[in-house]
């Protein structure tokens, strides 16, 4: 069907990074008249996720639901990790406080990718908000979960906390890695530790 070429041709674009093209592509199937699936959309997304084009995906988002079709954990998941990529925090939280509220199930990765958003701007206190988030909806925490938290943390100078991570990564058998350690040590030394 015209969907399923049409989607495979936006998923080639998705995974060269041309998310001009997947746009010009969902374009001329809205012109066509063929209806967009969510597999569709999130591919595009995606691809323009990949290259920080966080209005664009936000503005499909839009579109989604003026065609009616259903938003899922790959379509937060992929706007949050285009507001990541630009450095777009608030509006990462926004998107994740949408989809905490609508029937779409949260998950670690749309909570890591809210989290690492926060990293870019040094607000870590919003990231810890959102890692309370992630333990009250029951969203596992692991290992990119707490390292996020922690660059944020170094961002920030906040060496307290950053360490207070490390310590519960550790009590919850997570298997610790450079990149966590490293930020935990560098918060040390921002904050004069």
């Amino acid at each position: 069907s015209n969907v399923i070429t049409a989607s495979a041709a936006i998923s080639a674009c998705e995974k060269g990074g041309e998310w001009k093209v997947a746009l010009l592509l969902l374009s001329i199937m809205g012109q066509r008249k063929v209806v967009p699936s969510a597999i569709t959309f999130n591919a595009v997304i995606s691809a323009c996720g990949k290259d920080g084009e966080w209005e664009q995906a936000a503005n499909l988002l839009g579109e989604m639901k003026r065609h009616e079709v259903q938003l899922d954990t790959i379509t937060f998941s992929a706007a949050l990790s285009a507001c990541e990529k630009a450095g777009e925090w608030e509006r990462a939280l926004v998107l994740l406080s949408v989809m905490m509220q609508s029937v779409v199930e949260s998950n670690t990765v749309t909570f890591n990718a809210a989290i690492s958003a926060c990293d870019h701007s040094c607000v870590w206190e919003k990231a810890l908000q959102v890692l309370g988030a992630m333990v009250q909806c029951h969203v596992e925490l692991d290992t990119v979960t707490f390292s996020a938290a922690i660059i944020t943390c170094e961002e920030g100078a906040a060496w307290q906390k950053a360490l207070e991570l490390l310590g519960v990564m550790l009590q919850r058998k997570l298997k610790s890695n450079t990149i966590a350690c490293s930020a935990a040590i560098s918060a040390c030394e921002k904050g004069g530790k």
